[in-house]
């Protein structure tokens, strides 16, 4: 089974951001502009939970752990373990030009709308993308 990875090509630093004037408040539809908060969404309809990502400590770490620590999204509650998420699966950070992913060369690897990353790479995410940590599947939301 040959592994789809998103394509090169497709080189998200060249990219501009919109210059459409921004919403007065509440997510950022369609508006690939660096957020002032952003929130991993994780699971479906009543079941649904955010969790704030908060750049101002710095890269944050997605992955798995016991303890709690400041720059780690800890998905161990979400049955990080049964779908196939790391103990350092990703990195997330912002930067001024938006806020990027890279996978930490995992086992299960991360996808952004179904497209496979190659390891140490840094892909610019934008609002509403679908990210996979191995099995586990979640949705960034920019927020102002």
């Amino acid at each position: 089974m040959s592994t789809n990875y998103l394509p090169d090509t497709h080189n998200f630093d060249d990219e501009q951001p919109s210059a459409s004037p921004p919403p007065a408040t509440g997510e950022l539809e369609g508006d690939d502009r660096v957020p002032q908060e952003a929130a991993l969404e994780i699971g479906h309809g009543s079941n649904r939970q955010r969790l704030a990502l908060d750049f101002a400590i710095g890269q944050l770490t997605v992955g798995r752990g016991e303890k709690d620590q400041a720059d780690l999204i800890n998905l161990t509650p979400f049955e990080g373990f049964q779908q196939g998420v790391s103990r350092r699966h990703a990195t997330l950070s912002r930067q001024p030009n938006g806020i990027y992913i890279e996978d930490l060369d995992t086992t299960n690897g991360t996808r952004i709308n179904g497209f496979m990353l190659r390891p140490s790479k840094a892909y610019r995410l934008r609002n509403n993308d679908e990210i996979e940590f191995g099995r586990l599947r979640t949705v960034i939301r920019f927020i102002r």
